[in-house]
């Protein structure tokens, strides 16, 4: 019988199981919103001809959000410490942060992404980065 109350209050709670689902990355409505086992770092600058991640990309017109991005750096080339998207549709991979990129104001990191009108994906010259929680 306490076994069965005790369960029942975890469930309640929400302690007897982490959600999954749970994201922590910015909306456009500004809630957070990342992919379990990444952890949000922010809005970062970027610059074309010196990206702040750099070791794999890939773009997507129609299908972009940093769930879609995560596992690309996750599954592709080996598996990258660190995630980016930026200007709604790219998706950059690393394992440094790389200079000069500096953390930015998160209203830099403002376009909806192309996968997920509700979630952004970095700004023009400005990337969203997460970070794989080992």
């Amino acid at each position: 019988m306490i076994s069965v109350l005790v369960v029942a209050l975890l469930a309640v709670s929400g302690l007897a199981a982490p959600n999954s689902n749970h994201l922590d990355i910015k909306r456009a409505d500004g809630d957070p919103f990342i992919p379990s086992g990444w952890t949000a770092l922010g809005c970062f600058t970027d610059a074309r001809d010196s990206r702040t991640l750099r070791t794999a990309s890939t773009t997507s017109l129609d299908l972009m959000t940093l769930e879609v991005c995560a596992g690309f750096c996750t599954r592709n080339f080996g598996v990258f410490t660190y995630a980016g998207v930026e200007f709604g549709r790219e998706c950059y991979c690393d394992n440094t942060i790389r200079e000069p990129a500096v953390i930015a104001d998160d209203s830099g990191c403002n376009i909806p992404c192309t996968g997920d009108t509700s979630q952004n994906c970095g700004g023009e010259d400005r990337i969203f980065i997460a970070q794989r929680v080992v």
